[in-house]
C-alpha cells in the first residue's frame, strides 16, 4: 500500500492544478455563442468555387438539407466504394450585429477532415487540400480536432454571413463502413464565439490530468519491473497503462498543437494500434496477476492474436482501410467483453485473492467502455465516460498491485539465505539448459542415469600455444588469465542460444540445441547457424581482448574453433554420493578432432560438411573447402570447410584470390590427377605462400606424381595425430 502513496500525491496535485488554475467566470460577455449545429445547412457532392461566392440566402444547385449534426456526407449521399477521392460542399449562414464586429471572433470545430478548405463570405480562410487530381488519392491527411480558427473582422458583415466548406477524402473500400471522417461526425463542439472565450473554455486540463496519471502509473510499474523482473505483471500493467495514456492523448486536441503540420494519418494509425492493443495487454496482465507460471488458455491466445493482428494491420495497411479495421474491432467487442468477464468470473470462482474486488472494478470499466464504443460506432451521442470510469479502475488496480507486490516481497524475504546460495552454487556447475533438455524442473528431480538423445551442434575452442603461454605465468596469473578470457567467451555463446557444457582448462565445449527456440520463444536459426555465428563473434571478441592485453604489455592470443552437428546422448552419470552431467557420442569426438586440426592448418574456424549444409545461408560467410579428412580414431572421412571472416583483411584477400585455384586443385586431387593438382597448388602458393592447406596438398600431390593412384583411392587425407 505504501508504494501507491507517491502516485496518490501526484494525483491530488494534478487535480488541484486542473481545478484551481482553470479559467474563472467571465463578466460582461456581450456576444452570445452561436452553435453551428442549430443552423440550417445545405450539402452537395463535388465542389465549385462559385459555391463559396453565393450570396446569403442562395442555394447550391441540387443541395440536400440535413436535419442537423452530425453531418456525415458519405452517408447522406451514399457514395459507392472505390479507390478514388470523393469531394463535397457544406454551407451554412450566421448573422452578426454591428456591435459583434468589434470583438475578435473565431470558429471552433470539434473535428474536420480529411482534406478541407474553409471560405468566409467567398474568401478562403484556410486550405488543407493535399492531393493531386491526376493521382486521385489523398497524399497527406489533415483530420484535426478542436481547431480554433480566427475570423478576420474585415471579412465579416453586419447581418448575414456565409461559411462554405470544401471537403475531400478517400472513398471507403467497403460499402458497409462509410468514411465518416469527411464532414462533422460529432453532435456538439462546433461554435462561433469570442476568440478569448473559446481559448479559455477548451483547455483540456482535466483530460491531460487523467492522461498524466495513467502514464505516471505505467512508468512507475515499469520501473518496479526493472527492479523485480520476476514479477511480470508489473511489466504487463505498465505497458497497459502507458498504452491507455497514449491512446487518450492522441484523442485530445493538444496533440494537434504539439504535432502541428504532421500528416494526421500517422497519429490515427498510432491511435488505432494502441486501442487495439489494450485488450491483449489487459489479458496478459490478468493472466500474469492471477496465474503467473501457467500457460495461456486457447481463448486468451486467440483474443491476443486477433487484436495484435488488427494493431499490426492498422500500422501498415492502406489508410482507407483503417475505418474498416475499427469497425471489425468494434463488432468483436461483444465477444471480447464476455471473454474478459468470463475470465474474471473464473478467477472469482477459484477464489484467487483480490479477484472479487477486481471483478467489480473491471465491470465498471467495461460498462463505460461499452458506452463509448456504442457512441463512437453509432454517432448517437458525444458524451464519453470511459475516461472517468477508467480512472477509478486504474486507481484500484494500482492499490491492488501495490499490495500484491508488498506480499511478494515479504515472501521473498522469508526465503533462507542457505537455499538461495545452494541454488546459485548448483546452477554455476550445471547449466539450467541441461535440466530443460532432460525435462526436469529442478536439480532435486535429477537421478543417475537420466538421459535423452538430442540433435545438437557441438563447438570446441582452444587457445593456441597455451602450454608455452602458461609456463611463462605463475599459477595465480594462469587462473586470472583464464577467468578473464572465459568470462568474455561464455556470454557470447549464451547470446546465440547456446550453453557451455564444460571448461577443460583453456578449452571450451559448448552445445547448441533445438530446445533454444522453445526457451526463447523466437526463431533463432538452426543449431549450426547459431554455432557458426557464435564462433565468429568469439574470434572477434578475442581480437578486442588482444587490444586490451597489448595495452598492458601482455602477449596476444589466438583461438581455434571446430564445429560438428549430429546426434548425441545427454545425461547424468555418477553414484548416490556424486552426480555429474555429460554428453556422449561420435558428434562430440569429431568436433574435438576438427578443432585440433585448426592448429595444424593454422586457421581460425573449421566446420564439418553437415554443419555447412545445415546453414540457412552459407553464402553470406567467407569460406572455402579444406577437403575430405579422416580424423584420428575414425574411419569415415569428414569434408571440412574453413570460415575466414575473422582473418585480417590481407589474409582474407589472399584466400579469396586463391579460392578457385584451391578448389580446382582439390578436385584434381580427388580424381587422382596429381600432376594437375600439383600445378594448381603451386599456383596457389605463388599467391599465398603461407597457406598451410595448399602446402599440405602440394607436398602430397608432388609425392604421388608419376605413380599410379593407390588402391581404393577416395581422395581423403588421414590424420593419425590429434
Amino acid at each position: 500500500m505504501s508504494r501507491s502513496l507517491p502516485a496518490f500525491a501526484v494525483c491530488a496535485m494534478l487535480f488541484w492544478f486542473s481545478y484551481g488554475c482553470g479559467p474563472g467566470p467571465e463578466e460582461g460577455r456581450q456576444f452570445s455563442r452561436q452553435d453551428l449545429g442549430a443552423f440550417a445547412w445545405q450539402t452537395a457532392t463535388g465542389f465549385d468555387p462559385a459555391y463559396a461566392t453565393l450570396e446569403p440566402g442562395q442555394a447550391i444547385p441540387g443541395a440536400r438539407w440535413p436535419d442537423g449534426f452530425p453531418i456525415v456526407l458519405a452517408k447522406i449521399f451514399h457514395d459507392s466504394v472505390g479507390a478514388s477521392i470523393q469531394q463535397f460542399t457544406a454551407r451554412t449562414e450566421f448573422t452578426l450585429r454591428d456591435e459583434d464586429l468589434a470583438q475578435p471572433l473565431a470558429l471552433r470545430l470539434a473535428v474536420i477532415g480529411e482534406n478541407w478548405e474553409i471560405y468566409l463570405n467567398g474568401t478562403l480562410l484556410r486550405s488543407e487540400m493535399h492531393f493531386a487530381p491526376q493521382h486521385d488519392r489523398i497524399q497527406e491527411q489533415r483530420t484535426l480536432r478542436g481547431m480554433i480558427l480566427p475570423l478576420p473582422e474585415r471579412l465579416l458583415n453586419a447581418g448575414p454571413n456565409a461559411l462554405t466548406f470544401h471537403l475531400a477524402g478517400d472513398r471507403s473500400p467497403v460499402d458497409f463502413v462509410p468514411n465518416d471522417k469527411i464532414g462533422f461526425y460529432l453532435r456538439d463542439g462546433y461554435y462561433i464565439d469570442r476568440l478569448d472565450r473559446l481559448n479559455a473554455d477548451f483547455t483540456e486540463y482535466l483530460d491531460l490530468t487523467f492522461i498524466s496519471v495513467y502514464v505516471f502509473f505505467g512508468l512507475y510499474h515499469l520501473i518496479l519491473f526493472i527492479w523485480r523482473p520476476k514479477i511480470r505483471f508489473n511489466l504487463q500493467f505498465g505497458v497497459f497503462a502507458v498504452l491507455v495514456g497514449i491512446y487518450l492523448f492522441l484523442r485530445t486536441n493538444r496533440v494537434f498543437v504539439l504535432f502541428d503540420g504532421l500528416d494526421t494519418s500517422i497519429l490515427t494509425r498510432i491511435e488505432y494500434s494502441s486501442l487495439f492493443l489494450l485488450i491483449p495487454a489487459f489479458l496478459l496482465f490478468l493472466h500474469g496477476y492471477f496465474e503467473s507460471g501457467h500457460p495461456l488458455n486457447w481463448f486468451n491466445k486467440v483474443a491476443i492474436a486477433f487484436n495484435s493482428s488488427l494493431a499490426l494491420a492498422s500500422l501498415f495497411s492502406p489508410y482507407p482501410w483503417l475505418r474498416t479495421l475499427l469497425y471489425v474491432w468494434q463488432s468483436s467487442m461483444a465477444f471480447q467483453i464476455v471473454l474478459v468477464l468470463a475470465i474474471t468470473g473464473l478467477f472469482i470462482f477459484r477464489r484467487y485473492p483480490g479477484a472479487l474486488p477486481m471483478g467489480i472494478a473491471i465491470l465498471i470499466g467495461l460498462i463505460t467502455a461499452v458506452w463509448d464504443i456504442v457512441g463512437t460506432a453509432t454517432l448517437w451521442y458525444d458524451l464519453r465516460l470511459f475516461q472517468e470510469g477508467f480512472f477509478g479502475f486504474v486507481i484500484f488496480l494500482v492499490v491492488s498491485i501495490a499490495r500484491r507486490v508488498a506480499r511478494v516481497e515479504t515472501d521473498l524475504e522469508n526465503l533462507t539465505d542457505d537455499l538461495r546460495e545452494m541454488n546459485t552454487a548448483f546452477y554455476r556447475f550445471v547449466p539450467t539448459q541441461i535440466l530443460e533438455e532432460l525435462d526436469r524442473k529442478s536439480a532435486t528431480d535429477l537421478e543417475v542415469g537420466d538421459n535423452v538423445m538430442r540433435l545438437m551442434s557441438v563447438l570446441f575452442s582452444d587457445i593456441r600455444s597455451f602450454t608455452s603461454l602458461s609456463e611463462a605465468m605463475s599459477p595465480e596469473d594462469n587462473f586470472r588469465f583464464l577467468n578473464s578470457y572465459l568470462k568474455r567467451m561464455e556470454p557470447i555463446i549464451q547470446e546465440h542460444e547456446g550453453y557451455v557444457d564444460k571448461f577443460i582448462g583453456d578449452a571450451v565445449m559448448a552445445l547448441f540445441s533445438d530446445a533454444a527456440e522453445k526457451r526463447s520463444g523466437r526463431t533463432a536459426g538452426s543449431t549450426s547457424d547459431r554455432a557458426v555465428n557464435a564462433a565468429i563473434q568469439m574470434r572477434q571478441g578475442v581480437r578486442e581482448y588482444n587490444v586490451q592485453r597489448e595495452r598492458q604489455n601482455y602477449r596476444s592470443i589466438d583461438i581455434g574453433i571446430g564445429i560438428h552437428t549430429g546426434a548425441l546422448i545427454l545425461g547424468t552419470i555418477g553414484s548416490s554420493n556424486r552426480i555429474d552431467t555429460t554428453v556422449i557420442g561420435n558428434t562430440v569426438n569429431v568436433a574435438s578432432r576438427i578443432e585440433s586440426l585448426t592448429s595444424y592448418f593454422r586457421v581460425g574456424i573449421l566446420i564439418s560438411e553437415i554443419v555447412y549444409q545445415d546453414l540457412s545461408d552459407a553464402g553470406k560467410y567467407r569460406s572455402r573447402e579444406v577437403g575430405s579428412i579422416v580424423v584420428k580414431g575414425k574411419t569415415e572421412p569428414v569434408v571440412l570447410y574453413e570460415f575466414f571472416d575473422t582473418d585480417d583483411e590481407q589474409t582474407i584477400d589472399l584466400k579469396i584470390r586463391t579460392g578457385d585455384i584451391l578448389r580446382r586443385g582439390i578436385e584434381f586431387y580427388r580424381a587422382a590427377d596429381f600432376a594437375a593438382a600439383h600445378r594448381e597448388f603451386r599456383s596457389a602458393l605463388g599467391i599465398y605462400n603461407a597457406d598451410r592447406v595448399a602446402r599440405m596438398y602440394y607436398k602430397i600431390s608432388k609425392r604421388l606424381m608419376g605413380e599410379p593412384a593407390p588402391d581404393q583411392w577416395k581422395g581423403v587425407i588421414e590424420f593419425f595425430h590429434k
